[in-house]
């Protein structure tokens, strides 16, 4: 067995973290376990010129509002009044980027939409991957997946029931999306926002939008056994 399955993602600093695995093998034949580190090098620039955002009452823009770091993000919605449009249909694409080895996309995003009741809401945000340069773009489901569905609403840009990324809290999260399947070549993600002609809410905020690949080990990771050894990158052991 493994613990955690699944580690966190780490933001590098000067200091040094410690990140407890535990690795078991209780009976049965001896066991092989890979660990794949996944390197980021830096989030796409809000400055990017490749940058694009289009659509129905397409409200896109640069902020400073709601970044704990005073930096720029982008926002869909007037950041004065920090209300969204309704009826608007906008998307926004990443500049073009190769996906890396086993690599991937992670971001942060912050969302308060207008709530229906249960997991259903009357606006929402979705995202599409383009494999052929933007000509088109298909749905794509996040590590974690879509947590709403849309309500029936002929106002909605979006089918009933459509999965939805969706929250009435407002609180930073990070997602994480899969794109080892398209590993070597060149992806553009689309950020699609959709609201009804009525009721409208904060909206979607997004920020550290950051392709990342995997490799076999990393300069700043020392691996060290619980008896105080230090590891080399590369180890085996029968447990």
């Amino acid at each position: 067995s493994v613990t955690p399955t699944l580690l966190p993602i780490a933001q590098l600093s000067t200091a040094t973290t410690n990140i407890a695995l535990t690795v078991a093998n209780l009976a049965g034949p001896d066991l092989t376990w890979t660990a794949h580190l996944a390197n980021a090098t830096a989030p796409f620039a809000p400055t990017n010129s490749q940058w694009h955002h289009s659509g129905t009452n397409d409200a896109w823009c640069l902020t400073t509002n709601r970044n704990w770091q005073g930096e720029s993000l982008w926002y869909c919605g007037n950041p004065l009044t920090r209300t969204y449009p309704v009826s608007s249909h906008a998307t926004l694409d990443t500049p073009p980027f190769t996906v890396g080895p086993g690599g991937g996309l992670y971001f942060r995003h912050w969302l308060q939409l207008e709530h229906d009741s249960g997991h259903h809401y009357w606006d929402g945000a979705i995202l599409r991957l383009s494999t052929d340069g933007g000509l088109t773009f298909n749905l794509i489901t996040p590590l974690s997946g879509y947590p709403a569905q849309i309500t029936a609403n002929p106002a909605s840009p979006f089918p009933p029931d459509h999965p939805s990324l969706a929250d009435t809290a407002g609180n930073w999260e990070l997602v994480v999306v899969d794109l080892r399947d398209h590993s070597g070549h060149e992806v553009i993600l689309r950020f699609e926002f959709g609201s009804d002609a009525y009721v409208v809410e904060e909206g979607w905020y997004l920020t550290d939008i950051t392709p990342f690949s995997y490799a076999e080990s990393a300069p700043w990771l020392t691996p060290y056994h619980p008896r105080g050894r230090t590891l080399p990158a590369i180890w085996s052991a029968t447990c």
